[in-house]
């Protein structure tokens, strides 16, 4: 048995704890790192890469992102994102995410000093959406919302490829609440931007 406890003791030894990166050393990745597209999040230092998104997933976000893009063209004014790119959560341990889509008026943009030349988006988008993948659970989105929640996003749509759903989030400094769950020929209608309503059905009835 002692040898057997020496022999797990040496193994243990031999696990490298994961690299934490700092700040500072985040953003110096950025000018000595080969550009990547791989999605990837940082949760207390450490970087997860996350697997790519599917076919539909893209087809959706991407759908989701034009769809954005028409509606801040034609009023208030604004800026659609999709991943990869970065939000800061905190930099102190670092901890960044990305949501797959979301949209941040110009004027919240320029209260945070504007479009990040280096690093992360600093401004916290009015609204965030996050298209579930079959690898993620149930616990992994909470965590990312209670994150969206603590820096002061106001909306989040979480939307199911597999149920053909979207549901509305509505997101406090003291959590997340249900406010919708539309279905098959219903029309979304955004919580921060009364205007803002997506036809459900645009979104899952796309051409292959």
């Amino acid at each position: 048995m002692a040898v057997l406890e020496s022999e797990r003791t040496v193994q243990l030894q031999n696990v490298s704890e994961p690299i934490r990166l700092t700040y500072e050393r985040y953003l110096q990745e950025f000018l000595t790192e080969p550009v990547t597209m791989q999605p990837s999040e940082i949760i207390d230092g450490v970087r997860i890469y996350m697997i790519s998104p599917n076919w539909w997933h893209q087809k959706i976000a991407f759908a989701l992102a034009k769809m954005l893009d028409q509606y801040q063209l034609a009023g208030i004014r604004g800026q659609v994102l999709q991943s990869p790119l970065d939000v800061m959560i905190s930099d102190s341990p670092l901890r960044v995410r990305q949501p797959d889509v979301f949209f941040i008026t110009n004027r919240k943009l320029a209260d945070a000093g504007g479009a990040p030349n280096l690093g992360p988006l600093m401004a916290a988008p009015e609204l965030v959406i996050e298209i579930l993948s079959p690898s993620e659970t149930r616990r992994v989105l909470n965590a990312k919302i209670a994150d969206f929640c603590a820096i002061g996003v106001s909306e989040c749509w979480v939307i199911s490829p597999e149920a053909e759903t979207v549901e509305v989030l509505r997101l406090s400094p003291d959590g997340s609440i249900r406010e919708a769950l539309y279905g098959s020929g219903q029309l979304i209608q955004s919580l921060m931007f009364p205007d803002l309503t997506l036809a459900l059905d645009d979104i899952f009835r796309i051409e292959e």
